[in-house]
């Protein structure tokens, strides 16, 4: 999978495509060998999760994001094809892809809990944010009405310069809320 620039220089994909842009003879209009899937990056995101270091699952969520500015009321489709990234051009449509799609949009919900590393404790009525990051094209995310057990928290995490801060917005119920930088 490739989500940076290649040996060649070849520009940076949207995300990671399920072949690397230096297989021979990739095929980025085929479903199976080029093209991008949301929730397969979304899987990769949330594997990478429990590491201190998010870069990649921050570039995975900065790939979608600047795709989903070019796709209609931003909906991830189903998949796109992975032809490199070309400045202020859009991601090529896979031509029968639906869209939107209940599990692309779902990922894009499971990407950002991969950033910031948020884990629900629901049995001791807890939110952890294990190392959490957001990346620059995102300054701040506003989570409302979240509920563990009894209890319901909105939260505000903000991006600084090398870390993020939460805020809470309103808390009902006993809920604790932990970070881990």
């Amino acid at each position: 999978m490739k989500t940076g620039s290649s040996s060649m220089g070849a520009p940076r994909a949207m995300a990671c495509r399920n072949r690397d842009g230096r297989t021979p003879r990739i095929r980025y209009f085929t479903a199976t060998d080029g093209s991008v899937w949301p929730h397969d990056n979304a899987l990769i995101a949330y594997g990478l999760s429990g590491q201190k270091d998010k870069a990649l699952a921050e570039r995975i969520l900065t790939g979608l994001f600047d795709a989903s500015v070019f796709f209609d009321l931003h909906r991830m489709p189903e998949l796109f094809c992975g032809f490199p990234k070309r400045p202020g051009e859009a991601p090529t449509l896979y031509p029968v892809a639906c869209a939107p799609q209940a599990w692309a949009a779902g990922s894009v919900f499971l990407i950002l809990q991969s950033c910031l590393g948020m884990k629900i404790d629901a049995l001791g009525t807890a939110i952890h944010f294990i190392h959490p990051m957001l990346p620059e094209c995102i300054p701040y995310v506003r989570l409302t009405g979240i509920r563990v057990g009894p209890a319901e928290v909105s939260l505000e995490i903000t991006r600084h310069q090398k870390t993020v801060s939460t805020a809470i917005l309103d808390r009902r119920g006993d809920i604790d809320i932990m970070t881990v930088k």
